[in-house]
């Protein structure tokens, strides 16, 4: 039997017992929570660390608060976002947010918000992102309507456009109406390649493709100071536009009727004078034409119905009969055609103008400077009827925005020879003759070579 005083040393020693454990726990607890962080997973990576679980779980709601007060919309995120304890015997290695504002700030560009949206898909693939159909519809309207004013064309898109709705957007890439406008009517590179030909120049390849030489040679260095060779491929960079509107319409015009000319030929006078006779008229016509216009430059004119209201009446010329202006080691030279120079060699408006301009009569004849070999015979853009003819000696002359070419490619001219006659061809407001001198492939002042050869032309 136990004594009374046992009995209470034994009471003392469980109440002290007792008391030491729970004082061991808390120690325990409270060392563990030292080692304690959490953190914040997302897809399967850390995002975030913190010490105060309740902070990241506000912060999270903030930054959702946040994106949907930038946005203007409602976002949601599909990733798998997880908050995690994260147990270390180091936490100073731990960057750990304090505050709310720390976690946004480690979470921000980490975690991904969508939305639903539209998705317009040009040509298969997704090109712009807006919140709702009816702005994606508003959109391509006012791309059409920036190349297109009438109300009598019939609009469309070149390339095949799709609206999709869709559920997963990125948030970040939802455009407005005036982003979408930007993004859908603006330009993309495009590198393309060109493969020298027999008789081209720098100055063909820019004008016939809308871009500077100079952009040329800074594409291409090993091109700089040598010369080219046919097969050599060379880069251009071109503006592609990523939306293409068509607008198709007919357009009713009363135009003139260019007047022939007609020469008779006077042994008495020099090749220099002309007398006129008779003065030319343009008649009038009423033309109804098909046209189809691209981003608002027109691709393609076909004439459906002419009525002619006045015929032309022709001008009746009288010229001397001696063509020749000059001889040059035996050979004949020969001013291209007769008229005045209404634009000379060299710079204009930022460009460099490569040959002289000369105002001439519709249909007025062009003749060969020199004898020589015709190496291009052909319609090219800016250029419009265009006559290359290769002499001896380096020496190339050409004639362009003519209205008729009178000789074939391959055929040896001689000097004097009428090779077309004047017109309006090509990138021409009026009918004149663009007349280039190019030695060894580079343009020459036409004038100054004239010069070189004894001869001063007065217009």
């Amino acid at each position: 039997m136990i004594s009374p005083c046992k009995k209470t040393i034994f009471s003392y020693s469980r109440i002290y017992l007792t008391i030491s454990f729970i004082l061991i726990t808390i120690s325990i607890f409270l060392a563990a929570s030292n080692f304690i962080l959490w953190k914040v997973v997302v897809e399967g990576k850390n995002a975030a660390v913190s010490q105060d679980r309740q902070s990241i779980k506000e912060a999270v709601r903030k930054l959702h608060k946040q994106k949907e007060s930038k946005y203007g919309f409602e976002v949601d995120t599909k990733q798998d976002l997880r908050i995690m304890p994260l147990l270390t015997l180091k936490p100073r290695d731990f960057t750990c947010a304090k505050t709310r504002d720390e976690i946004i700030n480690q979470l921000n560009d980490k975690v991904d918000f969508t939305t639903s949206g539209v998705a317009i898909v040009i040509n298969g693939k997704e090109r712009v992102y807006v919140s709702n159909i009816e702005t994606a519809r508003k959109s391509l309207k006012k791309i059409e309507d920036k190349y297109c004013s009438r109300q009598d064309a019939a609009v469309s898109f070149k390339e095949e456009i799709k609206l999709t709705s869709m559920d997963d957007i990125l948030a970040n890439k939802i455009d407005d109406l005036n982003s979408a406008v930007d993004k859908l009517g603006g330009n993309a590179q495009k590198t393309e390649y060109y493969w020298i030909q027999e008789g081209d120049t720098l100055w063909d390849i820019a004008s016939e493709k809308g871009i500077k030489r100079e952009k040329i040679l800074q594409l291409n260095d090993e091109i700089k100071n040598k010369k080219l060779h046919v097969g050599q491929k060379i880069k251009l960079v071109q503006k592609k536009h990523l939306l293409n509107v068509i607008t198709r319409y007919k357009d009713v015009q009363c135009e003139d009727i260019p007047y022939s000319v007609m020469q008779k030929k006077d042994n008495e006078l020099d090749i220099t004078e002309n007398k006129l006779i008779q003065k030319g008229i343009p008649g009038k016509k009423r033309t109804i034409y098909q046209v189809v216009e691209e981003n608002g430059a027109i691709v393609k004119q076909k004439t459906v119905n002419q009525e002619i209201i006045k015929e032309p009446r022709p001008q009746i010329e009288v010229t001397g009969n001696d063509a020749l202006l000059a001889y040059r080691s035996g050979r004949e030279i020969h001013w291209p055609v007769q008229g005045n120079i209404t634009s000379g060699f060299g710079w204009r408006h930022g460009e460099m103008h490569s040959g002289v301009d000369i105002a001439a009569s519709y249909g007025a004849p062009v003749v060969a400077m020199m004898s020589g070999n015709v190496q291009v015979a052909k319609t090219k853009k800016q250029y419009g009827k265009l006559i290359k003819i290769v002499h001896k000696n380096g020496l190339a002359t050409k004639y362009a925005h003519l209205s008729s070419i009178l000789v074939p490619v391959g055929k040896v001219v001689s000097s004097g020879e009428k090779i077309g006659s004047i017109g309006v061809t090509g990138n021409a407001t009026g009918p004149h003759l663009h007349f280039e001198v190019l030695i060894n492939g580079k343009t020459v002042d036409p004038l100054e070579y004239f010069k070189s050869c004894g001869i001063n032309h007065n217009n």
